[in-house]
């Protein structure tokens, strides 16, 4: 199964949210319902940012979602001043909202 930190491009695109790359703000915003720009910080479920950054004929949304609970991509964003958090849980990590969020 690939790993999820040998997948930079996961958190590339967090980078580019938070130095507000234009290509990657177009793209949230064609990402449809389940990822979305709200007060300047990115809001998401796991199965919109699998979507729109991961080939399914390389991982699929179980390894996926795996992988980023298994990942240290937090840790990784701390040293840019953000963080994941949970922005509406609803019991099922398949149906929650998480969100990237500056680090005050």
């Amino acid at each position: 199964m690939p790993e999820l930190n040998r997948l930079p491009c996961i958190l590339t695109f967090f980078k580019n949210i938070i130095a507000e790359d234009a290509m990657c703000l177009a793209a949230v915003d064609q990402a449809g319902a389940d990822m979305f720009m709200q007060e300047g910080s990115l809001i998401f479920s796991i199965a919109a940012l699998h979507q729109l950054l991961i080939d399914t004929s390389v991982m699929s949304y179980g390894q996926f979602r795996k992988a980023l609970y298994a990942s240290t991509l937090n840790a990784d964003l701390l040293h840019y001043g953000y963080s994941i958090s949970v922005f509406s849980s609803a019991g099922h990590v398949d149906q929650s909202y998480y969100q990237l969020v500056k680090i005050k």
